[in-house]
């Protein structure tokens, strides 16, 4: 079972990297959204492969259930921000779309 769970190490740090991402553009809603589909997820699928694989099953879906955070993280940062080329002008290389009002 230590073995299966050596593969969540690279997931787990990708998506801490991603969360602290998010969190910089003052996005936590964001990351709400993306750990309850991740619960769900995880939910979901030690439903139907607990009782099938016992403990391998539950690793399993805590690996799935990582990568559907990573993946949600991916295609929320496509949607949304605008990667540029930099450029000799000093030219951002990505920009984002915040609302930078203070409150």
């Amino acid at each position: 079972i230590v073995k299966l769970l050596a593969f969540i190490l690279l997931p787990v740090f990708l998506r801490f990297f991603l969360d602290s991402f998010v969190l910089a553009l003052k996005r936590p809603g964001i990351l709400f959204i993306n750990y309850a589909v991740g619960t769900f997820v995880n939910l979901f699928l030690n439903l139907v492969l607990i009782p099938k694989f016992s403990f391998y099953g539950a690793c399993t879906a805590t690996i799935i259930s990582e990568f559907s955070m990573i993946g949600f993280y991916l295609f929320w940062i496509k949607r949304n921000i605008c990667f540029m080329k930099g450029r000799a002008d000093n030219q951002p290389v990505f920009s984002a779309s915040i609302d930078a009002r203070q409150e």
